[in-house]
């Protein structure tokens, strides 16, 4: 994870050094992107996106969930 910022001129300073993580416990991925339809649904809110649009990807969504204000 991660990536050795002098060899890597779109990475950002706080993203290296690379490292290994061991992953501890199960994790969902899905197919496809979750569209403003499926977050609306299932967080009981819209999501707040720059591109609106019921089948429109969410975007800029952070570790804790929640959309940018």
């Amino acid at each position: 994870m991660g990536e050795e910022p002098s060899l890597s001129p779109d990475a950002d300073p706080d993203e290296g050094p690379p490292h290994a993580v061991t992953l501890t416990r199960g994790f969902r991925c899905g197919a496809a992107e979750v569209t403003q339809a499926q977050w609306e649904r299932f967080m009981g809110a819209p999501f707040l996106s720059l591109f609106q649009g019921p089948d429109r990807p969410v975007e800029r969504v952070s570790y804790g969930g929640r959309s940018p204000s």
